[in-house]
C-alpha cells in the first residue's frame, strides 16, 4: 500500500503543475494516472494559445497571474516549453455578425480588460491589415493583447512531470483509480485503484482527471458535476503562400483560432468538435468539420492561397461545464477532496496560475479569493424567497 500527504489523480498539465508546486515545498506527493503522462487533453498536436483576450470576465484574475508566470516558466522548469509571447488578436468584420462583435462591444471589453490588468489595444482596419497582409479586405479592426501567445502543451506537461519527480514526487502511470475512500466524517483518506490496491492520503486528494472526474465522483457515492465530454478538433494545414501571420489570431464572429508553427504550418482550432468513437472510446474527426474549419481559414485569410490538409485530430477528450468556466473547489461532502475540471476548451493558459493558487490553498488552509468564481456550489439550485 502506498501513501502520501497529497494524492493527485491525473497526470495532465493541471495535476502535474500542482504536483510540482507541492513537491518543491517538500510535501509528499503521489500522482496516479490511468494511462500515461499527457495522454489526455494535455497532449496532442502543435501548440495551444496562452490567451487572456476575450476571456470570461470571471477568469481575468487567473489570466493576469498566468501572464506573470509564463515568461519565466521554461527557465524555472529547466526546459523548452515552446512559449512565445507573440501577442494575440481577435478580428472584427461586419457589424451585422452579432452584437458581441460590434465596435461598441470591443471598446467596452478592451476597457474592462485594461482595468483588470490585461493590456488591450483596439486596432483600426489600416493597422490590422498592415500587420496581417494576408487577411481579408473585409476586416474592420481587431482587439490586440500584446502579452498573449502560444506554448507547447505536451512539452510543458512533461517538464512539470520531470520537475515534480526531481523534487521528490512519485508518478504512477497505468494506474486507473476506481473511487475515493472517505472516513465517517466524509474526509478523503485515500483511493481505491481498479486493480484492488489502495492508496492512503494523509492530507488531501485532488481530482485533476478532466473527463474522468464525474465517473470517479459517481463511484465514490458523491454528487456529479454538470460537466460533459467534448472532443476538440485540431487541424494542421500548409498554405500555398507565406502566411505572414506572427500572432495568435481568433475571430469575433467565426469559429476560428490560428497559430503558425514551424515552416509556415498553420494550426487551426476554434470550437470545432469531433465525436466519440464507440469502437475506440476516444474521439474521432468529422470530415465536414475539418472542411468547415479550413473554409473559415480560407475566407479569413484569402492571401494564403490553396490550403493542403496535413493532419487532423479530435481524439482527446475535454470537459465542458454548464456555464463555460471550470470548477476549482472542494467537494461539498468531502472538505479535503479538491476538484479541478470543466476547462471548456480554454484552461491551458491558466495552468500555472491555478497550480499556484491551489498550492496556496493547500498550504494555508484558506481558499484564495481569485478562486471564488469557480465554486462547486454556484450550480446549486436555490428556492425563491417569497415576501
Amino acid at each position: 500500500m502506498r501513501e502520501a500527504q497529497h494524492v493527485i489523480v491525473g497526470a495532465g498539465a493541471h495535476g502535474l503543475a500542482l504536483a510540482s508546486r507541492l513537491a518543491r515545498r517538500g510535501e509528499s506527493v503521489l500522482v496516479l494516472e490511468a494511462a500515461a503522462i499527457a495522454a489526455g487533453a494535455s497532449g496532442g498536436l502543435g501548440k495551444r494559445g496562452v490567451r487572456a483576450n476575450r476571456r470570461d470576465i470571471r477568469e481575468l484574475a487567473l489570466a493576469r497571474l498566468a501572464q506573470e508566470i509564463w515568461p519565466g516558466l521554461a527557465e524555472d522548469l529547466g526546459g523548452d516549453t515552446g512559449y512565445v509571447r507573440s501577442g494575440g488578436l481577435y478580428l472584427r468584420e461586419a457589424e451585422s455578425s452579432g452584437f458581441a462583435s460590434s465596435l461598441g462591444a470591443s471598446t467596452v471589453r478592451a476597457a474592462h480588460q485594461n482595468s483588470a490588468g490585461i493590456a488591450t489595444e483596439l486596432w483600426d482596419r489600416q493597422t490590422t491589415r498592415s500587420q496581417l497582409p494576408t487577411v481579408t479586405e473585409d476586416v474592420l479592426g481587431a482587439s490586440y493583447c500584446p502579452h498573449d501567445g502560444v506554448a507547447s502543451h505536451e512539452a510543458t506537461t512533461h517538464l512539470y512531470a520531470q520537475d515534480a519527480i526531481r523534487h521528490g514526487a512519485e508518478i504512477l502511470e497505468a494506474s486507473p483509480v476506481h473511487s475515493v475512500r472517505r472516513d465517517e466524517a466524509g474526509r478523503a483518506v485515500g483511493l481505491l485503484l481498479e486493480d484492488g490496491t489502495t492508496v492512503t492520503a494523509g492530507s488531501s486528494v485532488t481530482l485533476a482527471a478532466n473527463a474522468g472526474t464525474n465517473g470517479l465522483l459517481s463511484r465514490s457515492q458523491l454528487d456529479e458535476l454538470p460537466l460533459w465530454p467534448v472532443y476538440p478538433q485540431a487541424v494542421l494545414a500548409k498554405a500555398a503562400h507565406p502566411t505572414q501571420i506572427r500572432y495568435l489570431v481568433a475571430h469575433d464572429g467565426r469559429p476560428l483560432s490560428v497559430k503558425i508553427l514551424e515552416d509556415d504550418v498553420v494550426m487551426l482550432s476554434g470550437g470545432w468538435r469531433g465525436v466519440r468513437s464507440e469502437e475506440t472510446g476516444r474521439g474521432t474527426v468529422v470530415p465536414a468539420n475539418v472542411e468547415g474549419n479550413l473554409a473559415q481559414l480560407a475566407r479569413t485569410f484569402p492571401g494564403l492561397g490553396e490550403l493542403t490538409l496535413l493532419e487532423a485530430d479530435a481524439s482527446r477528450a475535454e470537459t465542458a461545464s454548464l456555464d463555460g468556466i471550470p470548477v476549482i473547489d472542494t467537494a461539498p461532502k468531502a472538505p479535503n477532496l479538491f476538484i479541478a475540471a470543466g476547462w471548456s476548451g480554454h484552461g491551458w493558459a491558466l495552468v500555472p496560475a491555478v497550480a499556484a493558487l491551489l498550492d496556496q490553498w493547500l498550504d494555508s488552509g484558506q481558499k484564495p479569493t481569485e478562486l471564488s468564481p469557480f465554486s462547486w456550489t454556484r450550480f446549486s439550485r436555490k428556492e425563491p424567497t417569497h415576501v
